[in-house]
């Protein structure tokens, strides 16, 4: 495979593009499509970490074939670094219909995860909070790799590490500037990205989360805390919900209604299969047993959940009703109205505080 780094020479000739990539490959500056006459040849290697992460995520995905099969391990493989090759098309239809196609896209959702856990695994060794950032930017930066280096991933990986690095400049992390600044960074250096619908879902779900979701579940302790946690789980579900639906509807024509209990469904196992899963395969060389214990007693009964219930509500086509065909003036009203309904949101501070 080839990595970032890698130099490769060879001859071949350029042929022009079909009518049908034209479009597509020219807003990415792409003209022709270059044929080479015999294999090429390596003249200088990338760096080792990236190979190393290639390499990481070929030994997961016979991993996970060998541990959880062929039906789960698609899956599972999909989920955490977006191989969704293999995934059937009824598979595929079913996440669109059930509005939870970005759970096997690489994206913000894949970058908290990774970030959470090792932040997690940080906190139970005496290191400093700078350190914990440092470790957290370069593992999400192997994991960008090991993913394909696709630009959702990298636009995620960036962003979380931007919010993360508030910290260090005391300050409380500001989603929608930071957010709005990649986005511009990204534009500047990719133009054509203004069209991709990867780019406009993901930019726009962190935006409404921002500006509507509200922040963390607060203080409390016992069924307080569980019942603060579930009303924001909930409200950050139908603002993703609702903030993405006229462009799911603008791009594929049809809304998934389910959006929201779908997602709602499945949040609790997203995280622990991402997370367990490629723990255990880094546990698998050394500690096999263990690896495949985690395999098939945690990720294998979660993956299964995930994947059945997605079926089971991907077969109630009704709920994603079709649309007509619209301008894109529609989704500047939209979101222009939706706008808005914002409003300035203090942050309260427990009055038991004193300077």
């Amino acid at each position: 495979a080839v990595v970032p780094g890698d130099r490769l020479v060879g001859q071949g000739v350029v042929d022009p593009l079909s009518e049908a990539e034209s479009e597509l490959w020219r807003r990415r500056g792409v003209v022709g499509r270059w044929k080479p006459h015999r294999p090429l040849q390596w003249v200088q290697s990338g760096p080792a970490a990236a190979r190393a992460a290639l390499q990481f995520r070929e030994r997961f995905l016979a991993f996970s074939h060998r541990m959880l099969g062929p039906g789960l391990a698609q899956a599972v493989d999909a989920l955490c670094f977006n191989v969704r090759g293999d995934l059937s098309k009824e598979f595929q239809r079913d996440l669109r219909t059930t509005g939870t196609v970005h759970i096997v896209s690489a994206s913000g959702l894949h970058a908290a995860v990774v970030a959470f856990a090792v932040f997690g695994l940080c906190c139970l060794l005496p290191i400093p909070r700078w350190l914990q950032l440092v470790l957290a930017a370069a593992m999400l930066a192997l994991y960008a790799v090991a993913a394909g280096l696709q630009a959702p991933i990298v636009r995620s990986v960036a962003l979380v590490a931007g919010l993360q690095s508030s910290y260090l400049w005391r300050r409380e992390p500001d989603a929608a500037s930071l957010t709005s600044f990649t986005a511009l960074l990204f534009l500047m250096g990719e133009p054509w990205l203004a069209w991709d619908i990867g780019f406009q879902l993901s930019f726009a779900t962190v935006l409404g989360l921002a500006a509507f979701a509200g922040g963390r579940p607060g203080g409390g302790s016992g069924a307080d805390f569980v019942r603060r946690a579930a009303c924001s789980l909930l409200r950050a579900s139908v603002v993703a919900s609702a903030v993405s639906a006229p462009l799911v509807a603008y791009h594929f024509g049809q809304v998934p209604l389910l959006s929201v209990a779908s997602n709602l469904l499945i949040a609790f196992a997203v995280g622990p299969v991402v997370v367990l899963s490629l723990a255990a395969a880094l546990l698998d060389p050394w500690l096999p047993a263990v690896s495949q214990a985690m395999a098939l007693g945690a990720v294998a009964p979660l993956a299964e959940w995930l994947v059945g219930t997605i079926d089971w509500l991907g077969g109630w086509e009704a709920t994603a009703p079709r649309l007509p065909e619209f301008g894109a003036g529609w989704l500047a009203a939209v979101y222009g109205s939706a706008l808005l309904l914002w409003r300035e949101r203090r942050r309260e501070c427990d009055s038991s505080i004193t300077e």
